[in-house]
């Protein structure tokens, strides 16, 4: 997860100065770093324990489960949800 978190906000409301927009863009490297890192250490671990995919998958496949995926990163009750829901180029096949 990319900051602000609580902490964040917390640290910007006691210290008077700093703004919350500073400590979110501060936390953008360190965020992105940190979740190349645990795909690294995922991607290792599952060559060193031998784990494997029963099916190949295409870039269409990867293409088709990025889509069916951004409901849920963008929170099922947001705004461009209801808008990405009506779009005709989607795809319903999980709902």
């Amino acid at each position: 997860m990319i900051p602000p978190s609580n902490v964040m906000i917390t640290y910007s409301l006691v210290s008077g100065g700093t703004s919350v927009a500073a400590l979110f863009m501060a936390g953008y490297i360190p965020g992105i770093l940190w979740g190349l890192a645990c795909m690294t250490v995922a991607y290792f671990m599952a060559k060193k324990y031998g784990y494997y995919s029963k099916q190949a998958f295409g870039a269409g496949d990867a293409g088709r489960i990025i889509m069916e995926a951004i409901p849920c990163l963008m929170g099922a009750s947001s705004p461009a949800y209801s808008r990405l829901r009506k779009a005709r180029w989607w795809r319903w096949s999980t709902v």
